[in-house]
């Protein structure tokens, strides 16, 4: 399996005829060997005919991730190529030095005066195949300004590290897909399509789609596929293929393949007094709070996890919970002691391929699937804390601001609806009651509506598919 990035490394032809190129990345984008993917745009452009790097963009956290969190806008700064190929930012003495914009400043698509300096975007950014990332918002906002010129967008295509929406033959029902659809009331720079928190596309394919929804006519959109890649991979497909090894260190706080996994998850707790894990070493993996029963919550989740084993809507298999106490260095409770619960996938992940020779045997057809609903898990999590915890809980104040909203409950924004605000609050408040199971049967048709919504998603994306 190989990027778009490494396709492009193999073949700088693939960049011909691009004419003044401005590449759209950060720092941790890089091939498989580790070589920054805007160094090797820069290099494959020199050896291609007709196509020149003449900008840099950068996405939210900045061109080298430094900032950790939203509202945090970055500079516009300098990039420069130098002939031994190291760079640096800030530095004009080199070969070359080029304007380095950011994206995520007092505007969030490039302007018509940056536009004219380009005639293609090149994009490579490491999307993780949630709605609540703004990387996608970003390519999205660079067709949007490309239409307005007549100009090229080509995405450097990067595997969905929680995998592609595909569906099963038995059940005819779409896998990997969870999550309701965003009313597009609530839209924000986390989520501004109609689209499900988990959406199973990858970055290329999410552009067919915002292509489609915007009627962007005027932009000239290709995208360099990945090699190898199909819907029905697995995660440990893609660990074989070599991917997990060079898993890009997406964010500040997207370090590893395992935080991906429970961002879609967990990354509601944004919008309370529960921390998601910033300020630790594994983020979205471990959650908490001062005043959590983190062994009662572990035991409520494992009678519903054994519960709801065979509801698609509902089931979150295959997830490990331990407690785990820990100290936050900063973010919420920064220097407490949180109580917490640890995440971890039960499925095994090999150190070897079974095609391997050596160890014999061949691999089965059909992959083993990872059947853990990430988003009932959170939705689950989040009842408990509600439901048991009412005095001590806190929504995030409004007036705080999410993505530059200062007015609207960040819950909204990140879940997309007004049935989970109904649901949530009234726990809090009471009225609803947790005793009696009233919430506990509105959660499941929440979850029921959630999952049908996202199966409507995955047929009517089907156009939008690049993957066998």
């Amino acid at each position: 399996m190989q990027c778009g990035i490494d396709l492009v490394a193999l073949r700088p032809s693939l960049l011909d005829d691009l004419g003044r190129v401005g590449v759209v990345s950060h720092q941790a984008c890089a091939t498989l060997d580790g070589r920054p993917a805007t160094d090797v745009v820069f290099a494959g452009c020199r050896e291609a005919k007709g196509s020149r790097v003449t900008a840099v963009f950068g996405p939210q956290h900045g061109y080298r991730q430094c900032e950790q969190d939203n509202m945090v806008e970055t500079p516009d700064e300098r990039y420069t190529f130098r002939s031994s190929g190291q760079t640096a930012v800030g530095d004009t003495t080199a070969d070359v030095s080029v304007p380095l914009y950011s994206l995520y400043s007092e505007r969030r698509e490039p302007s018509p005066e940056q536009m004219e300096q380009v005639d293609t975007l090149v994009v490579d950014l490491p999307d993780i195949g949630c709605r609540i990332y703004t990387f996608m918002l970003t390519l999205a906002a660079c067709l949007r300004a490309a239409n307005r010129s007549g100009k090229r967008v080509v995405v450097l295509d990067r595997p969905n590290p929680l995998g592609l929406s595909w569906q099963g033959k038995a059940d005819s029902k779409w896998r990997r897909v969870e999550g309701n659809i965003l009313d597009t009331k609530w839209h924000s720079f986390v989520g501004w399509y109609p689209i499900p928190l988990r959406h199973g596309l990858t970055l290329g394919e999410l552009g067919n789609l915002f292509v489609r929804m915007d009627d962007l006519k005027q932009v000239v959109y290709s995208v360099v596929k990945v090699e190898g890649l199909r819907r029905k991979d697995s995660m440990r497909t893609m660990l074989r293929a070599g991917y997990a090894s060079s898993f890009p260190f997406a964010s500040p706080n997207m370090p590893s393949w395992n935080s991906a996994l429970y961002f879609p998850a967990f990354v509601v707790l944004e919008a309370t007094n529960v921390s998601e894990g910033r300020g630790t070493t594994i983020p979205f993996q471990l959650v908490g709070a001062p005043y959590l029963d983190a062994q009662g919550c572990i035991g409520h989740l494992r009678q519903r996890q054994a519960r709801n084993r065979a509801s698609a809507h509902a089931s979150f298999n295959g997830v490990a919970m331990a407690e785990h106490h820990f100290r936050t260095t900063f973010n919420k409770h920064a220097g407490n002691i949180s109580r917490g619960v640890r995440f971890s996938p039960t499925f095994q992940l090999p150190f070897f391929s079974r095609r391997d020779s050596s160890v014999g045997g061949e691999e089965d057809e059909e992959e083993e699937e990872e059947d853990a609903n990430v988003f009932a898990l959170g939705m689950h999590f989040l009842h408990y804390v509600v439901s048991r915890h009412a005095d001590a809980f806190k929504w995030r104040d409004p007036k705080q601001g999410y993505e530059y909203n200062f007015e609207d409950p960040p819950l909204l924004l990140i879940l997309g609806h007004e049935r989970w605000w109904n649901l949530f609050e009234g726990l809090r408040t009471g009225a609803k009651k947790s005793e009696d199971g009233e919430s506990e049967r509105e959660l499941d048709a929440c979850l029921q509506w959630a999952y049908d919504e996202a199966q409507r998603f995955a047929v009517e994306s089907t156009h939008a598919h690049l993957y066998p």
